[in-house]
């Protein structure tokens, strides 16, 4: 055996993978959102319906880069998704945060956000954000 699986042709290079957190206490949208995302090529979902579970998540899955995007609900029933993505991220995880809220986006983004959408979120606009945003946290423009 040459160690090439029936799923992947030799010589092929691996999909690169994404993988987003989804930080949402409403469990439609939080299987809705998994839904849309999943549907991106190379797209690996982890779902944590509150900030206590959004950060045993990172530490469960450990080391830099566990996530390459959160994406958090603004209001959660522990405490604040922008909150608790920026605390991941001065642990030193280098994932890009996008915000999803019922509340119109502040004049300013708070620091570590990249992405703030208001609720309903549009699938198309959820799926650009979260290209956009792994795109940069990767370093592609």
């Amino acid at each position: 055996m040459d160690g090439t699986t029936r799923d992947e042709p030799k010589g092929a290079t691996p999909e690169p993978r994404l993988r987003v957190l989804l930080v949402e206490d409403d469990l439609d949208t939080l299987e809705m959102f998994a839904r849309v995302l999943k549907k991106i090529r190379g797209v690996e979902v982890a779902a944590a319906a509150n900030c206590a579970s959004a950060r045993f998540a990172v530490g469960e899955i450990g080391g830099q880069g566990a996530f390459d995007v959160i994406v958090a609900d603004a209001r959660l029933p522990d405490g604040n998704g922008v909150e608790t993505a920026a605390a991941i991220r001065r642990a030193g995880f280098a994932a890009g945060v996008v915000i999803v809220s019922g509340d119109p986006r502040p004049a300013a983004l708070a620091e570590g956000v990249d992405v703030w959408l208001l609720k309903p979120v549009p699938v198309a606009a959820l799926r650009e954000a979260v290209v956009r945003v792994a795109g940069l946290n990767r370093g592609i423009t």
